[in-house]
């Protein structure tokens, strides 16, 4: 599995030296998906192709070779977390660490030959990063592995090693540590660092040190996650040569291998306006990134941005983004890394000052993945998550009454503004450049929580006093209009947690419910008013008032003739035009079919509603003679336009006028079945028509068919005929019709959502036939029941090493009578979208009324839960009320959603969390109230949760506090 994981992920490579790369050039083609300068604003990076913020904190500087590596990565991707440091180092701090090379029985190494167990290390660490897109910046040089002690035991003394002497290097046998004195570093430099040929030209230690650079190189250039750093903390006494030698070295190398990398120096100045630190900023040609990390040793607060600011101004005629990837400061440390506090304010004004990374140093010098560390990187997310920080520039000029160390401000003009308050404070903030109103939002940085947000008047100053003690932000935004918001990219799988959606850069649960079918926008011209029930759902959306919340539609663009649900039509739309025998034409569209559909795209795109279109609908295949059952003339296949009795562009001869329940021989015109061709075409050539059509629409899903009952051979084809026609990143799927049993294939036990969820063909599946009442019964049944299928379905993504959106476009279950219970348990059983289906003929007004009320309640909850890091854990509940049942949707040891069915005020429940106080929450879905709020805390065997009085349904919300 690690194996295959490194393979698709990494790409490693296997050889031993670079030059194996470079025979083999293809192997390592340059990937747009690498880390690198965002194109938008080069002040920041993008990666995958988007921009991405850095944020990080770790336990140790060589992470490589921890031991419980695999756990911290999921600690830090549970809290937000990035971005980490790696040194290439291998001195025994903790007595776990091995060295690069092989050791002899004598005791000496051997240069020429490598220890496997510190390349596997390395190996794996690239391949769990690269699987939870964490960005790695590598340092190959650490000045710490040389000094003193470190040395005398050190691989590269030739005293350790068979492979040169003192007399055939520069090197010596001891090596004092720097001495300092007014803030700068002097001694004897270690001639390790003066190999190359502008400095001591010491051949023989250097081909070895390059031997070691490819090495690292060989693994570490198939990976795009991958950032270079050339030394740890190089000192003043050490010329720029060495450095600009290392990066060009890389470059070459790169280049060879048929790459591009991004590389930098961090030099050891605390005051980043110092000469040193000029050989990096006046030489963009050679580092493409500056690391500002020595600025956290700079402890006065304005002296600390100033000099952030200093760097910020000085790149500007070339701006490349500026990295801190260590952070100094923890209670109990060294004085001269400062204090936890310290650290805190520190991490925050990197990333308020234009920074492209802020991670916190390892212990005991920095917070590293502590919980003081991690309550910071989740709320600074929260804040960088809910706006475009990457059109943002640092704005403190716009603080008026500011005093020292009170407030930072990151803004882009006149539309959004965020300030970061140390500890509480008072200011004001200018926003004249704004127009109309703005919507501001505090964030409780301790408790990592979003206040309510409230409507501000631009056009002049406003004032923003922090609602307490302590660190706060926030954020204030104009209501830009939908161009600029959705505009900027195709609804497409989160990049972060994939089982989840995004819009643009933002991560977003579409939720749905409208009082039509998904056929008559489009085919009932004369009595469907679409924009009447679009501007409904929108306007509850609205009233959610969340970016992460959005509407979501089912849209079958051709009617297929289910008179059932509609009563009596006078008039029928279809994409084809019709002869005046009635009969109709497939190789002629319908322009008005046309422009309705275009009307009505364009209409939930400005309503940032979210659409499901689906292509083939297979209640108008299978339903006739022959099929499940016979609705009758005018219905279904009977009334199908490629009925070949209602066209004019082939016979019976060509297709059959009957049908059956499985194996419909409308899906057997493919080449792997019948191959009838005409027939064929004729289908291309209206999915052609309308993917023309749907491709201009970035909020457009494709689903192949609805509840279809076709072979998987059809749907495979289908796929990956759309693939080819559609836009790169628009989202195709499949909604098959399960068995109601286990939820396989209707007719083709394998055409289910368990196999399409782990087929590359598909970015996403329908599973709304899966979890529905026709499979599991009661409400009650479809949300447990659907969160254990929805779980099942994850995990076998996880066997194969994917994860994609699961959707729900229809829920059976719509009413007051459960409809609340199956809505909460598809967002807390880990779907990516929720939709209730539409009203039955018999359903009146009041149930219409009752869904949208229901997707607002949901939606105010989701918008206070940060959704995309979460995942399913039922594991956390380790006893239930007699009879109860529980969806739990969390992100491990910081919050978690349990949706309890069951039990009443006489019992509890046992959670297995964390030990630390949580803050406990109770709402009743049905209302959208809170039943009961407390604290309490958690011991060695989790706690103990008293239901509070209510029905039978209830929600609780747990949240860790921060210690």
């Amino acid at each position: 599995m690690r194996q295959r994981a490194l393979s698709s992920l990494c790409r490693t490579c296997i050889a031993l030296f670079v030059a194996v790369i470079v025979s083999e050039p293809n192997l390592a083609s340059a990937s747009d998906g690498r880390i690198r300068p965002y194109e938008g604003n080069p002040r920041y990076w993008q990666y995958r192709g988007r921009p991405v913020l850095l944020l990080g904190g770790s336990k140790d500087d060589n992470l490589f070779q921890i031991p419980d590596l695999k756990q911290h990565l999921d600690e830090m991707a549970s809290v937000g977390a990035n971005y980490i440091r790696n040194t290439m180092s291998d001195r025994s701090d903790h007595g776990f660490e091995v060295h690069p090379f092989a050791q002899r029985a004598d005791g000496r190494f051997d240069l020429d030959r490598w220890n496997d167990e510190y390349w596997q290390r390395f190996e794996n660490m690239l391949a769990w990063t690269a699987e939870r897109d964490i960005i790695v910046q590598i340092e190959l040089w650490d000045k710490w592995d040389m000094h003193a002690e470190i040395w005398i035991g050190n691989p590269w003394n030739p005293a350790n090693n068979v492979n040169y002497t003192y007399d055939e290097t520069a090197l010596a046998a001891a090596y004092a540590r720097p001495t300092y004195r007014d803030g700068t570093s002097h001694g004897k430099p270690h001639d390790f660092f003066l190999t190359v040929p502008a400095l001591n030209d010491d051949r023989i230690l250097l081909s070895y040190q390059r031997r070691f650079v490819d090495k690292v190189l060989s693994y570490s250039l198939r990976c795009d996650h991958v950032l270079y750093c050339v030394s740890n903390e190089i000192h003043p006494q050490y010329p720029p040569q060495w450095g600009w030698y290392w990066a060009d070295y890389l470059r070459q190398q790169a280049s060879a291998a048929d790459r591009e990398i991004e590389v930098a120096e961090m030099y050891w100045a605390l005051d980043l306006k110092a000469e040193q630190h000029r050989a990096s900023l006046d030489h963009p040609d050679v580092y493409s990134f500056f690391e500002a990390s020595q600025n956290s040793g700079t402890l006065d607060p304005e002296e600390n941005w100033q000099n952030l600011q200093f760097v910020y101004r000085h790149l500007g005629f070339r701006p490349r983004p500026i990295n801190n990837t260590k952070i100094y400061g923890a209670d109990g440390g060294s004085a001269w890394a400062g204090t936890t506090r310290n650290a805190q304010e520190k991490f925050w004004r990197n990333i308020i000052g234009g920074s492209a990374s802020s991670r916190f140093h390892r212990p005991a010098t920095g917070l590293g993945l502590s919980e003081a560390a991690r309550v910071h990187i989740k709320s600074l997310r929260m804040l960088t998550d809910a706006m475009q920080v990457f059109t943002c520039e640092p704005r403190n000029d716009l603080l008026v009454d500011r005093s020292a160390n009170e407030a930072y401000c990151l803004a882009e003009l006149g539309r959004q503004y965020a300030v970061y308050f140390p500890d509480g404070g008072e200011v004001m903030l200018d926003i004249s450049a704004a127009r109309g109103s703005l919507q501001m939002r505090w964030l409780d940085i301790a408790r990592s929580v979003w206040r309510p947000s409230q409507a501000v008047a631009a056009g002049g100053k406003v004032e923003l006093k922090a609602p307490g003690r302590g660190h706060w932000a926030v954020m204030l935004q104009s209501a830009p209009d939908a161009d600029e918001v959705h505009g900027k990219g195709r609804v497409r799988p989160w990049s972060e947690n994939p089982h989840y959606l995004a819009w643009g850069d933002t991560p977003v649960f579409p939720l749905g419910a409208t009082g039509y079918h998904s056929w008559t926008p489009i085919s009932r011209p004369g009595t469907m008013d679409f924009r009447q029930q679009l501007d409904r759902l929108a306007a509850v959306v609205a009233e959610i008032g969340s970016p992460h919340v959005c509407g979501f539609v089912r849209c079958l663009p051709y009617d297929p003739m289910n008179h059932m649900h509609d009563g009596a039509v006078k008039e029928v739309l279809q994409p084809w035009s019709r002869h005046a025998d009635g009969r109709y034409d497939l190789e002629r569209f319908e322009p008005a079919w046309e422009e309705r559909l275009r009307a009505f795209l364009s209409a939930a795109f400005d309503h940032r509603i979210v659409v499901s279109l689906e292509i083939w609908d297979d209640w108008s295949i299978t339903r006739g003679p022959g099929g499940a059952y016979d609705p009758g003339v005018g219905a279904a296949w009977n009334a199908h336009p490629f009925n070949p009795r209602n066209n004019v562009n082939y016979d019976e001869g060509m297709l059959p006028a009957t049908t059956s329940v499985c194996d419909a021989p409308f899906y057997s015109t493919i080449p792997s079945r019948r191959s009838i061709q005409p027939v064929l075409d004729l289908q291309r050539r209206y999915v052609d028509h309308l993917l023309a059509i749907a491709s201009d629409y970035p909020n457009v899903l494709i689903s192949i068919a609805n509840e279809s009952r076709a072979h998987l051979e059809w749907s495979r084809f289908w796929a990956e005929y759309v693939r080819q026609r559609v836009p790169t990143g628009t989202m195709i799927g499949e909604m098959p019709s399960t068995n109601r049993k286990d939820g396989g294939g209707e007719c083709e036990p394998s055409f289910s959502p368990l196999t399409l969820c782990t087929d590359s063909r598909y970015d996403y599946v329908d599973i709304s036939q899966g979890v529905s009442g026709h499979e599991f019964g009661n409400p009650r049944e479809q949300a447990i029941g659907g969160g254990r299928r929805i779980l099942e379905y994850r995990r076998a993504m996880a066997e194969v090493g994917t994860r994609r959106p699961l959707i729900v476009s229809k829920d059976y279950t719509r009413g007051p009578d459960g409809g609340d219970i199956v809505l909460w348990g598809r967002f807390v059983g880990g779907a990516a979208a929720a939709r209730f289906h539409r009203l039955a003929g018999d359903h009146p007004e009041s149930v219409s009324r009752f869904q949208h009320e229901a997707i607002a309640r949901l939606g105010r909850f989701i918008a206070q839960v940060p959704f995309w890091r979460m995942h399913p854990e039922p594991g956390l509940v380790a006893r239930l009320p007699a009879g109860a049942g529980v969806n739990v949707l969390g992100e491990s040891g910081v919050h978690y959603a349990i949706q309890l069915i069951g039990g009443d005020d006489r019992d509890s429940l046992d959670v297995n969390l964390p030990s630390g106080t949580w803050a406990i929450q109770w709402i009743d879905p049905a209302t959208g109230k809170e039943l009961a709020r407390s604290e309490a805390d958690a011991g060695s065997t989790g706690l103990r949760l008293g239901v509070p009085a209510g029905s039978d349904h209830r929600i609780v919300y747990l949240v860790a506090q921060p210690r």
